[in-house]
């Protein structure tokens, strides 16, 4: 389960897609921390939550999207270029990019029990 990731306590701001399996993952998470959920279009995701980003500069942001448009959202982040796409084709993939103020952006890939 997503909520049981450290990380989680520290959340500012939620996204997921119009999938109802995005939304049903984030809800635990939105409700142990009173953050409601932005819902964006899958289509146009990473566009978007570039958009939602600019406004939420220094806060820890989670993002729930389909995994095909993982690879395109670490991009637009400046990640990584190299995420290999086999290793997206289960629902156990957590990605940390972290953009500084200022330096590298850097992307960790972690892997949590379903």
């Amino acid at each position: 389960m997503l909520s049981s990731v450290d990380v989680v306590s520290g959340i500012d701001v939620i996204f997921a897609t119009q999938h109802r399996a995005t939304q049903e993952t984030a809800e635990p998470i939105s409700r142990n921390l009173d953050i409601p959920i932005t819902i964006v279009d899958t289509g146009d995701a990473p566009k978007i939550f570039l958009q939602h980003y600019k406004n939420h500069k220094g806060e820890i942001i989670l993002v729930i999207t389909r995994p095909e448009a993982l690879p395109e959202l670490v991009v637009e982040l400046q990640g990584s270029k190299n995420i290999d796409p086999s290793s997206l084709q289960g629902l156990d993939q957590l990605f940390v990019v972290t953009v500084p103020w200022f330096g590298k952006v850097k992307t960790l890939q972690l892997q949590y029990g379903i």
